[in-house]
């Protein structure tokens, strides 16, 4: 263990998150007793705080300053649903149920790579899928799209081979948007965080509701 954590000293944040795993894998052993007891972890200072942190008032100004109606409607989806980008990639139409006015996400991409279920769902921190309510600037931002063609099955939001956004172009898309809009960059990974941060305030912080809009399953 002491090994597994100095080979991530360099990155704070990278340590954290891959001693968070090892902690997972060691729970499920103690669970099917292949081991009794939590091996010792030794306490380790925390990550540095962020330097920046974004706002949802700010994200939307950002998006402003993107024309790609593609891609701009990308970003307007991220700013109205607490998801991750890897999530809203491999969103199909199928997920969207105009009947029904919802929108579900339950799945994700990791290395351009399709996985079934949400991110986390592995180490039992989110819901294996969500749904949400489809909100008519949601509804628009969708009907606005081209789908003429299109099977249900099919992406919505498409690369140039047909399948969905190579996990490199929203990055770029975000950055230039940041520089265009004279904003330090801050990862587009942050508008989830910017939504959440907007729903505890109107909220007053309920931690259910919380956990209903992120679709965690731990109020950890």
């Amino acid at each position: 263990i002491k090994q597994f954590k100095n080979s991530f000293t360099q990155n704070l944040r990278t340590r954290d998150l891959a001693l968070s795993e090892l902690k997972t894998v060691f729970n499920f052993a103690i669970e099917y007793e292949y081991i009794q007891t939590m091996p010792k972890f030794d306490r380790i200072p925390k990550s540095k705080k962020r330097k920046n942190v974004l706002t949802i008032e700010v994200a939307r100004d950002i998006i402003s300053f993107i024309h790609n109606p593609i891609y701009k409607a990308c970003f307007e989806l991220l700013a109205i649903y607490p998801i991750r980008p890897s999530e809203l990639r491999t969103l199909q139409w199928q997920d969207v149920n105009y009947n029904k006015k919802s929108i579900t996400i339950r799945r994700h991409a990791s290395d351009n790579i399709v996985i079934e279920g949400r991110k986390s769902l592995s180490s039992g921190h989110d819901k294996a899928s969500i749904t949400y309510p489809l909100t008519k600037n949601a509804e628009r931002i969708l009907k606005e799209l081209p789908v003429i063609g299109l099977k249900k099955s099919d992406y919505i939001f498409r690369g140039s081979r047909g399948e969905f956004i190579s996990q490199n172009v929203l990055p770029r898309i975000w950055r230039k948007a940041c520089k265009d809009a004279k904003i330090p960059f801050v990862s587009a990974y942050e508008i989830k965080h910017a939504r959440l941060s907007e729903i505890a305030e109107k909220t007053n912080g309920d931690i259910v509701k919380m956990m209903d809009a992120s679709g965690h399953t731990n109020p950890t």
